[in-house]
């Protein structure tokens, strides 16, 4: 009998063992769950057009294509902030939301799981990886209390840069309350690991309005490091007016390291702005912001672009910078892969099907209405506008043609039968009459791929002529 209490004893351990071992067993099937959740989500969210091919590639070549929404650290990403344990600011919950929490219930609700999660930092100085699995995988329904979480400087910094991480994701690119949250939180901690974060967020989604209020935040930022994170972010929220900005930041910056990663950060879409503020670089008394401006003067291939080069060619002293300027002139006369340039002249493409960088391409993939104008050195009695479609063909919606000191007219409207790579063939609803000048309008939406364009022939029955000028509604990679 008086091993019977021992015995018990030994029977409530096993079971208490075996109860522990199926606990942890169904959290780590929740952990899981919840991974394959959020890496679901997140995949769906980065399923953005792929540009195949690149500056140089070979034909049929594949490249990721550029976009502002591939750079969202992996939910699995270990937060930069690990000691030590900062006191949590609880928010007020009701009993049951807290129970929930507590019990670390996987069928809790969303904000039993935000709850669990930041109560967890009070005793682990990363926080729970379940909660914030769980936290991750519901973000959307909980935007507004995270954006208060990151606006509270009171909170453990490795938990705001957990929030400020979610809100950065793929998913919330789009959604200006989330972007704004980012912005909230560069008032209260502008420097740091928090503020790097924040700022990628922004850039990766923000657009012209968060761009102004970055903008108001650069001179009263002391930390340098930080000045030029916050500059970054402007020149990547600001689309095409970013080198006004710039311009601003230029004049009223001392540091000449800021001053240079400003030049470096200049758009080549505002060339007006932008040639404003190479003249500033070029000027400068400082050899890094003269050599940044050297360098991005070869993105500009405007007369206008040509002439400052030469002008700063003939003064420069420092031979790093002569250096810079003549690769700016090299730049300047080689046409970029898919420039609006590529159409000009005949066809060099070898095989239509596939995608090649001797070809014109849009921006954007699936954009909608895109268009090319061309003008021809010799006026032609058109009766056909030869289209050379690369890679996706069936874009060509409407072609305009205008005759030597006249006006545009519509020389044909519908729909293209070509579903890939080819040559399509828009007979003029008024054959016969000179025309030195052709519009191709493209509905890009029409069929799913990039919509390239290799040349542009008019042909009459007394010859044919390619283009010798052009310009475009947007060029990939400009």
């Amino acid at each position: 009998m008086k091993a019977l209490p021992f015995v018990l004893s030994v029977i409530a351990t096993v079971v208490a063992v075996l109860a522990l071992a199926a606990t942890l067993s169904s959290r780590d099937g929740d952990v899981a769950e919840l991974r394959a959740r959020v890496a679901e989500l997140e995949r769906g969210a980065r399923a953005a057009p792929a540009k195949p091919g690149a500056p140089g590639a070979a034909e049929g070549a594949e490249r990721p294509r550029r976009t502002r929404r591939n750079r969202s650290p992996a939910p699995s990403d270990p937060p930069v902030e690990a000691e030590p344990v900062v006191p949590v600011v609880r928010p007020a919950v009701s009993p049951a939301t807290a129970g929930d929490a507590a019990a670390g219930n996987a069928t809790g609700s969303a904000q039993s799981f935000l709850t669990g999660w930041v109560r967890s930092f009070e005793t682990q100085p990363k926080g729970s990886d379940f909660f914030r699995l769980a936290v991750e995988a519901y973000a959307p329904d909980l935007v507004a209390d995270l954006r208060g979480y990151l606006a509270d400087a009171r909170q453990p910094p490795a938990l705001r840069l957990w929030v400020a991480k979610i809100l950065s994701a793929p998913r919330f690119s789009d959604d200006p309350y989330a972007i704004d949250a980012l912005v909230d939180a560069l008032q209260t901690s502008p420097t740091g690991d928090l503020a790097k974060a924040v700022i990628d967020g922004i850039a990766g989604g923000g657009g012209p309005r968060h761009a102004v209020r970055l903008e108001a935040l650069v001179p009263t930022t002391t930390d340098t490091t930080a000045r030029m994170a916050l500059i970054k972010g402007v020149a990547a929220t600001a689309g095409q007016h970013a080198n006004a900005a710039l311009l601003r930041l230029f004049g009223r910056e001392q540091h000449e390291g800021v001053r240079a990663a400003i030049v470096a950060s200049i758009n080549p879409l505002d060339e007006t702005s932008g040639l404003q503020l190479i003249r500033r670089a070029a000027s400068d008394d400082h050899y890094p912001v003269r050599n940044r401006g050297a360098e991005r003067l070869g993105v500009f291939r405007s007369d206008d672009a040509r002439a400052l080069l030469d002008e700063w060619l003939a003064w420069e002293k420092e031979h790093a910078v002569r250096a810079r300027l003549s690769a700016a002139r090299a730049q300047q006369d080689e046409i970029p892969s898919y420039d609006v340039r590529r159409v000009l002249g005949p066809p060099d493409v070898p095989t239509p099907g596939a995608d090649h960088v001797n070809a014109w391409c849009p921006a954007q993939e699936n954009a909608g209405t895109e268009w090319l104008e061309l003008t021809y050195a010799k006026a032609v009695d058109a009766t056909v506008v030869r289209v050379y479609e690369v890679y996706t063909g069936g874009a060509v919606a409407r072609v305009d043609v205008r005759s030597p000191g006249g006006s545009w007219r519509v020389g044909w409207e519908g729909t293209s039968d070509l579903h890939g790579g080819g040559t399509f063939e828009a007979r003029l609803s008024s054959p016969g009459v000179a025309v030195n000048a052709v519009r191709v309008t493209l509905d890009t939406g029409r069929h799913k791929g990039w919509h390239e364009i290799d040349a542009v022939e008019l042909v009459g029955p007394d010859g044919s002529a390619f283009a010798t000028d052009a310009t475009a509604s947007s060029t990939w990679g400009q």
